[in-house]
Parts: structure tokens; C-alpha cells; sequence
């Protein structure tokens, strides 16, 4: 995520796993130590390389951070990895909202399964999750948008369309996606609207 956000990661830069070692002490002081700023505004922790593996942060380490940024920030992102990792952070941080990304393809819609029938088992109601379906090709997905639906349970909340040349040519230019008249820019403000 810091790559999408320009931020860089490098010597004299804090990480989750600095945080590790003092979890039980923490404190929203060490909270800002690690907090690294964003030039759209955002301020993250960033997961890092090396070291201390994320995936053996435990759902409770995961809330135990959250708690404290959410005395600081109205919102509080958590962004997982596509395994069951995000279902058992959901778990162990309640009162979130939980956004599902799925793709336009078969193969995508079997971990979307797993991670909601997870997520059941962990109390959420499919109305309580938010699916998202990205990178459409509109008529030419693999799947219809209905399809999508019937065989997740699921609305989708928000309908993203591929747009790599945008994506791309904002990168380039160092801007966002979302400040163009691009489809996409369009779709995400009204994702961000509806999800914040």
C-alpha cells in the first residue's frame, strides 16, 4: 500500500513491527512515533519487509493498534492480505465495516466464498459486508455483475471499472486516480461516499 501512496520505506522509517515488542505497553505517543505521513493527507503504519513476519501478528495485536488510532482518527483502514488473515482481524476488531474486493473471474469468487462463510462464522450477516467488484470490463467480464451477486449473496455496493491507461498515466504524473474525470476517478469518489 505505501508504494500506491508514495510513501517511502527505508532507514529511519517505523513499522508495524516496531511495534511488536512494546504491544502490551503502547501507547498512542509510540502510536505517532510510527505513524508515517502521506502527501494526499493519509497517515499510516506501514507493514514493512523483513523481520518480524506480519502474518504472525494475531488478530488481537491487529484490534490492540486499532483501538488506539480509532481515539485519533475517524477512520481506520486495515488492509489484509486475500487469505483468512482479514476475516479473523474482522473478528477480533467488531464494529468495522468489512469490504470484500472481488475480480470479474471464477477463480476469485471461491476465496470470496470461503472469506464470507468465514466471516458468518465469526457473527457478520452478509449485509454487513460491503462487496466491492473491481477491474470490470463491463460486457466483457468473465462474469455478469448478477452473477456475481447470486452466487455470493451479496449486492455489490460498488462496480469499479478497469482502466489501466488512467491508472498508469496518473502514476506517472504523480496524481491521484480519483482527481481525473476518468469513469474510474468518478467511481471511486462515489465508493469513498458511500463506505466513509
Amino acid at each position: 500500500m505505501h508504494y500506491r501512496l508514495d510513501v517511502p520505506l527505508g532507514r529511519g522509517v517505523f513499522t508495524i513491527q516496531d511495534l511488536v515488542p512494546v504491544l502490551g505497553d503502547m501507547d498512542e505517543r509510540m502510536v505517532d512515533n510510527v505513524l508515517t505521513a502521506c502527501p494526499c493527507g493519509a497517515r499510516m503504519v506501514l507493514s514493512g519487509t523483513g523481520g518480524v513476519d506480519e502474518a504472525a501478528l494475531a488478530p488481537e495485536q491487529v484490534h490492540q493498534v486499532t483501538a488506539v488510532l480509532r481515539h485519533r482518527f475517524d477512520h481506520v483502514v486495515v488492509d489484509t492480505r486475500p487469505t483468512g488473515e482479514g476475516t479473523a482481524i474482522a473478528g477480533a476488531c467488531r464494529d468495522v465495516t468489512v469490504v470484500l474486493v472481488v475480480i470479474p473471474e471464477l477463480t476469485c469468487l471461491g476465496g470470496a466464498r470461503r472469506a464470507l462463510d468465514s466471516l458468518a462464522g465469526l457473527g457478520f450477516e452478509r449485509a454487513d459486508v460491503k462487496l466491492v467488484v473491481n477491474r470490470s470490463l463491463g460486457r466483457r467480464d468473465a462474469l455478469t455483475l448478477p452473477d456475481i451477486e447470486s452466487c455470493l449473496g451479496v449486492p455489490a455496493a460498488a462496480l469499479l471499472p478497469e482502466e489501466t491507461a488512467t491508472c498508469r498515466r496518473a502514476a506517472l504524473e504523480g496524481a491521484f486516480v480519483h482527481s481525473g474525470r476518468s469513469e474510474l476517478g468518478r467511481d471511486l469518489r462515489a465508493m469513498v461516499n458511500l463506505l466513509f
